[in-house]
């Protein structure tokens, strides 16, 4: 059975691990968890990172000057 941390934060590697456990009260060295979590084969899951694939832009100015400007190299 995995620890109690695990189940709740599955994205723990094993330096937050330590971390957790130091604020629950457990001193456990960091190389003591990282064995414990090798043998256990608890695996810390790696968030995806997002990638923007919406390219217009976040503000559209309205044409106030009311010109006609078409540009013919940029």
């Amino acid at each position: 059975m995995p620890p109690f941390f695990v189940l709740t934060h599955p994205y723990f590697g094993y330096i937050r691990m330590v971390d957790a456990l130091a604020e629950a009260g457990h001193l456990v060295n960091h190389k003591k968890v990282w064995r414990l979590m090798k043998d256990l084969k608890i695996q810390s899951v790696i968030r995806r990172k997002r990638r923007t694939s919406n390219y217009t832009p976040s503000v559209v100015y309205p044409n106030r000057l009311k010109r006609k400007f078409h540009a013919t190299a940029p």
